[in-house]
């Protein structure tokens, strides 16, 4: 169930991994994707309705440490600030990232 949950996907490439995820209850679903013009039309779409629910971000500017680094680069994200409004999240990718223990422990509490 992931019912109110944040889910993080790091590399989501065309949105495989969205596509299942349009149908959950899901608050939010933040994908990170360095090469964003692989990113199928239907998923930025689906990110460009305000609407939608879930909320899907792709590559949320808000949230970059560095301004002027790459978008999608999940290294140059601020996970803290991302994560704080949200009571519980979860991690997906495809491939497994060896980074997301940096990420767990940059948060925190979590």
């Amino acid at each position: 169930d992931l019912s109110g949950l944040a889910i993080l996907d790091f590399g989501c490439g065309k949105g495989f991994l969205e596509r299942l995820l349009k149908t959950s209850k899901a608050d939010v679903i933040y994908a990170f994707e360095i090469f964003p013009d692989a990113i199928d039309a239907d998923i930025k779409a689906w990110a460009a309705d305000p609407a939608a629910k879930p909320r899907l971000v792709i590559n949320p500017p808000d949230f970059m440490i560095d301004p002027q680094g790459i978008p999608g680069d999940f290294t140059n994200y601020d996970f803290k600030k991302i994560l704080d409004p949200h009571k519980e999240y979860a991690i997906i990718s495809n491939p497994p990232y060896f980074l997301y223990q940096r990420i767990l422990s940059l948060i925190g509490a979590y």
